[in-house]
């Protein structure tokens, strides 16, 4: 747990669940029964969110590059008015596991691991597209459909993967209701 230069507390009877008076931030607490404010926050299905989070902010910036840049030559959109949708369906999946996931939930190992090669498989599609992965749906008229990586075995392997993790995640955690979503 997140713990920042924490000094003991000369007081422990004063120490509460607030900020230890002479501890930067959230400080350590030095008597018995006090939990960590982060520990009541953050449990593993929060950093989770988190981490998820952080990747998907990356690759809207790498697919918003490659996005003007196929518009820009030419590339044509499809769907387009669907995609603020699926915006939205994407975060209230992550903020539902974020919050509806109690942070003392334990994790199956089995299914972070499946959701690990779920990862794997996310960066093998982009990698497998370069320049022409993006999060929206575009055309190059007159370029041949990529077959390489994981588009030699499906037509859309990153639809799959996406519905895979959309399951994954909070099943990891036990939350079948945010899986169903």
């Amino acid at each position: 747990i997140l713990r920042l230069a924490a000094k003991p507390c000369a007081e422990p009877q004063r120490a509460s669940v607030a900020v230890c008076s002479r501890s930067r931030l959230y400080g350590s607490f030095w008597h018995s029964g006090t939990r960590d404010l982060m520990s009541d926050t953050f449990g593993l299905a929060q950093w989770f969110v988190v981490a998820v989070a952080v990747q998907r902010l990356f690759e809207l910036i790498l697919a918003r590059r490659n996005t003007r840049r196929l518009v820009a030559a030419g590339g044509i959109e499809t769907g387009s008015a669907h995609y603020p949708f699926i915006v939205i369906v994407h975060a209230v999946w992550l903020v539902a596991i974020f919050l509806f996931v109690p942070p003392e939930t334990e994790a199956s190992l089995l299914l972070v691991m499946i959701f690990l090669l779920l990862q794997a498989g996310r960066i093998w599609v982009i990698a497998s597209l370069g320049n022409y992965w993006t999060t929206r749906i575009i055309t190059m008229p007159g370029h041949p459909l990529v077959k390489r990586g994981p588009y030699r075995l499906m037509r859309h392997p990153n639809y799959a993967i996406v519905a895979g993790e959309i399951a994954c995640l909070p099943l990891i955690f036990g939350a079948w209701q945010v899986a169903l979503l």
